[in-house]
């Protein structure tokens, strides 16, 4: 059975709380984390089905934490938020996305509509396998 759960991994609360209104109108359940250490650490205790990544933050980049997922054969969904240079968002995109991950680029700042339609797309679709991640 596919996982209802969505993991949030941003430095900036009010970016995180933000998110987590939106995967909530998704029909998601959110876990909110501040650092890449951890979302790590919660990653499996959750088993996502929608993640999503700041790619700038300040102990390990977004960059990194997908190179974990890949390693990890990560199934989830994977939200790509940024609203640093536009260059770092597509270099995360293209790494995912060559790592064979389901990678979406959302810039900032978002729509909430935007952002809503593309968490609830996640869980209405089956996943690539059973396992989110």
């Amino acid at each position: 059975m596919q996982s209802n759960n969505a993991l949030i991994v941003d430095d900036d609360a009010s970016i995180c709380d933000l998110i987590s209104k939106c995967a909530l109108r998704a029909g998601l359940r959110p876990t909110v984390v501040y650092s890449s250490r951890a979302f790590k650490e919660a990653h499996d205790e959750v088993s996502p089905a929608v993640i999503t990544i700041d790619v700038v933050m300040p102990d390990e980049d977004g960059i990194e934490l997908l190179q974990w997922l890949a390693a990890r054969d990560c199934r989830a969904r994977i939200l790509i938020v940024s609203g640093y240079d536009p260059l770092y968002s597509h270099a995360a995109f293209n790494i995912g996305k060559v790592r064979g991950l389901d990678v979406i680029a959302v810039p900032k700042p978002f729509s909430v509509e935007d952002l809503v339609s593309k968490m609830s797309s996640a869980i209405s679709v089956p996943t690539r396998s059973p396992v989110a991640c």
